[in-house]
């Protein structure tokens, strides 16, 4: 196989034996023997060496080349065999179409029209599938088989008729340019797409929404300004200052005065916490009672009014 050019090389693709004039006279065997056949069978699991024994031991091609026109003819007879085996076609079978695209592959080199190398495949099938009465001839081709050549011809060679016949008639200078290139993959949680444009809504809307921003931002720094120097202030000028320290008691009297004092005052905090405790119990009971009761419709208020009293002095 020919050498790839290296990294960053452009390589400008001298003429093949095959441009030009001599392009139309690019030879190769037209011959497809059963044992061939085969043979490329058992290597067409690996793409490549099928490849390499159709263009050495079948084709006979002078080199396996990068050459467009050596890939084209490649491909086109590979594809050939490759559609046989996928269909299930016997080896008489493949064989005759192969014969058939090699008919139609010489027709195009030649220069011929589509509509005379579609007349010649008309023929040739007109004459594989036809039994002639009063003869011996027996048709080779049934309709099953028909029905998957024919489509898979028309599918292929004659739909892209034009690009085989400007290929293998017209010359061409051929440019190889191979350069690796790195592409960056994308992250695990992949990207957002970007957007085309904004419209003037969308702009709009942007600006009303920063400018609310950045208005909110400066009210909350004036806040937290103005509660900084409150705390400052009263850290400097404190609304209840610290408690001056008891002085001890002078006597007995004073002293138990405020032993009696102490303890009168621990046993008050003590009852308001357990009395807090049971509101709290009480009222999540209540609360709880509340939930349960059926809800009622409420009565409606009637005013009520004092009758206005009489009395006999009363003119």
């Amino acid at each position: 196989m020919a050498e790839e050019p290296a990294e960053g090389e452009v390589v400008e693709g001298e003429q093949p034996p095959g441009e030009g004039e001599e392009d139309k006279k690019l030879e190769y065997c037209k011959e497809l023997s059963e044992e061939q056949l085969t043979a490329f069978y058992e290597k067409a699991a690996d793409n490549e060496e099928a490849v390499q024994y159709m263009a050495l031991e079948v084709l006979k091609l002078p080199s396996f080349t990068y050459d467009g026109n050596i890939a084209l003819i490649l491909d086109y007879f590979v594809g050939i065999l490759m559609f046989a085996q996928e269909e299930h076609l016997s080896a008489p079978h493949t064989l005759l179409m192969y014969q058939l695209g090699m008919e139609v592959m010489e027709n195009i080199k030649s220069g011929k029209s589509m509509k005379w190398t579609e007349k010649k495949f008309k023929n040739l099938i007109f004459r594989w599938s036809v039994k002639v009465k009063n003869t011996n001839h027996v048709p080779l081709l049934t309709t099953v088989e028909l029905q998957k050549i024919v489509p898979f011809f028309i599918s292929t060679v004659f739909q892209h008729y034009r690009l085989y016949s400007n290929c293998l008639n017209r010359e061409a200078l051929h440019w190889r340019y191979y350069e690796e290139v790195w592409i960056e993959t994308p992250t695990p949680w992949g990207w957002e797409p970007l957007k085309d444009f904004d419209t003037m809504e969308e702009i709009e809307e942007d600006n009303f929404l920063k400018a609310e921003y950045e208005r909110e931002l400066a009210e909350w720094e004036a806040e937290r300004l103005a509660a900084e120097e409150k705390a400052r202030w009263l850290l400097e000028n404190p609304l209840f200052p610290p408690p001056h320290p008891r002085p001890p008691p002078a006597d007995l009297d004073e002293y138990i005065d405020f032993s009696v004092s102490d303890k009168v005052e621990e046993v008050m905090k003590l009852m308001e916490e357990q009395y807090q405790q049971r509101r709290t119990v009480l009222f999540d009971r209540v609360q709880i009672l509340h939930e349960m009761t059926p809800k009622k419709r409420p009565v409606k208020e009637i005013p009520f009014k004092l009758p206005k009293l009489k009395f006999p002095n009363d003119h």
